[in-house]
């Protein structure tokens, strides 16, 4: 939504910045404001000392609900460039708006996403065109995507972790507390308790964060030394990849005013259709140039398993097959055997054998086979399992009843199989079985 004036445009200013956050004067329909600019933000927010247009609600970092409204901005400019009908919300940023004078809101990915944008931040100095800016000075840094969010990959005292790139935030970092890295920074730095004001949308709050600085990160080729580093939070390690993987060290970047990759909604799982239609509605009311597109969280979780639910099927077909084609083979063999020693079996019966012992007699032969396939089969279903369980970083352990089980499974398969062969012979008149002797 939203389109430029005019289609050709190149400007060059200064800007400032609060801590770290550009600040850029533009105008309002024609009223001079301050406005945060923030990469990572898909919606331009709006300071209004009370709410317009059609209401919803924001969540701060903190976890408080914000009355919001919307509507369509007719102009922001700066400079030569005019960014006509652009949609935002609105709400009364009062933290934000204490800490910076004339304070006009948030410039996000709608207005962003229409320029090129190339900033010099030592200089503080700003460039926006329609023109490709970049050039053989620029090094393309290594970035990846899950679950719809971008990340590189930082090092930290020559350790990597994964991080979000956001020019819209603060250089506030949170660890996890059990991860190599926290517990590797804490130890070696001496991490300054401070207590301070952290301001959001709609609120104002104390946080206490430790603060150091650690002489190298570097992200990709490029290296920032004596970096000031702020852990807001330790928290409990939690698994943010499949269990393939170790918890890793994860730097969470916290950006507190609106930055929004995805919404997370619960339903009651009556009526998901319903809920789904409602949720696509209220989007499209609050976000209309986005288009709505939806994931559940448990095909989320599945997505990290597809190869070994996969090779779970394979393997159950297959098995399957091997064990209908083991029990025609079983058949064949008692039958064999059945026939072989049909004179032995009248003979014994003769002579007062009861069923039960004919068919231990006739089945034995055979199940000790069963048996000893079994023992020679363990070790090597053994030595497989283990084998497929190194890929995950989070594994249990192969018990001895798992295989006591199968052993007992593969006995009873072969003895029902057989004993109908056998079962048959053991139970014949020993006259038709000696009448020709």
């Amino acid at each position: 939504m939203g389109n430029v004036a005019p289609t050709n445009f190149e400007y060059k200013t200064e800007f400032k910045t609060l801590k770290t956050i550009i600040i850029l004067p533009m105008k309002i329909d024609g009223i001079e404001k301050n406005f945060l600019i923030d990469t990572g933000a898909e919606i331009t927010v709006i300071q209004r000392d009370s709410v317009i247009g059609k209401g919803s609600t924001i969540n701060n970092p903190s976890g408080l609900m914000t009355n919001s409204g919307s509507e369509i901005i007719k102009s922001l400019k700066i400079g030569n460039i005019d960014f006509l009908n652009t949609f935002a919300l609105n709400t009364n940023m009062s933290g934000v708006s204490e800490l910076l004078p004339n304070f006009g809101g948030l410039i996000g990915q709608p207005i962003i996403s229409k320029a090129n944008w190339l900033i010099n931040y030592p200089q503080k100095t700003i460039e926006i065109s329609s023109n490709d800016l970049s050039d053989s000075k620029f090094i393309a840094l290594r970035l990846e995507k899950k679950n719809n969010i971008p990340y590189t990959f930082v090092s930290v005292d020559g350790k990597e972790v994964k991080a979000i790139i956001d020019l819209g935030s603060s250089t506030e970092f949170t660890l996890t507390k059990e991860s190599e890295l926290a517990k590797y920074l804490l130890s070696k730095y001496n991490f300054e308790d401070i207590e301070r004001e952290r301001s959001s949308i709609g609120a104002s709050e104390k946080v206490f964060e430790k603060v150091a600085n650690i002489p190298l990160v570097k992200l990709g080729e490029i290296e920032f030394d004596d970096v000031k580093v702020t852990i807001i939070g330790v928290v409990k390690d939690f698994h943010f990849d499949s269990m393939h993987d170790q918890i890793e060290s994860v730097m969470l970047i916290v950006f507190p005013y609106n930055s929004i990759w995805s919404v997370f909604v619960r339903t009651d799982n009556t009526d998901t259709q319903a809920a789904l239609k409602q949720i696509e509605t209220s989007w499209n009311e609050i976000v209309p140039e986005y288009t709505f597109d939806y994931h559940f969280l448990a095909d989320m979780l599945e997505e990290q398993y597809n190869d070994e639910d996969r090779w779970s099927r394979i393997t159950a077909y297959s098995a399957g097959i091997a064990i209908f084609l083991s029990c025609l083979g079983l058949l064949g063999i008692s039958g064999l055997l059945v026939a072989r020693r049909v004179k032995e079996v009248g003979i014994r019966k003769a002579n007062g054998a009861s069923i039960a012992k004919v068919l231990i007699l006739l089945n034995g032969d055979i199940l000790k086979w069963v048996l000893v396939s079994f023992i020679l089969a363990c070790p090597i279903a053994w030595f497989i399992m283990n084998r497929w369980l190194q890929d995950f970083a989070f594994r249990t352990s192969i018990s001895w009843w798992i295989y006591a089980l199968a052993g007992l499974a593969a006995l009873l398969i072969a003895f029902l199989t057989i004993t109908w062969q056998t079962y048959r012979a053991a139970s014949k008149n020993p006259v038709n079985a000696l009448r020709y002797e």
